[in-house]
C-alpha cells in the first residue's frame, strides 16, 4: 500500500486540507509533529 491511498482531501473536512483517510487529522500537523521529535507511534496514539 502506498502512502497515498492513506492521504484524501476533502472540502468538508479542514477545508480542503490533506488528512489521513478515516482519522480527520491533517497532514500538515503531522509534519510538524515529526519536526519536532514525536514518533509516528506516538502521532498514531494520539499524543500531539
Amino acid at each position: 500500500m502506498f502512502i497515498w491511498d492513506r492521504i484524501t482531501i476533502d472540502p468538508k473536512v479542514f477545508h480542503g486540507q490533506l488528512c489521513i483517510r478515516g482519522m480527520r487529522i491533517p497532514v500538515p500537523l503531522i509534519v510538524k509533529l515529526v519536526a519536532v521529535g514525536k514518533s509516528p507511534q506516538r502521532i498514531a496514539q494520539g499524543d500531539r
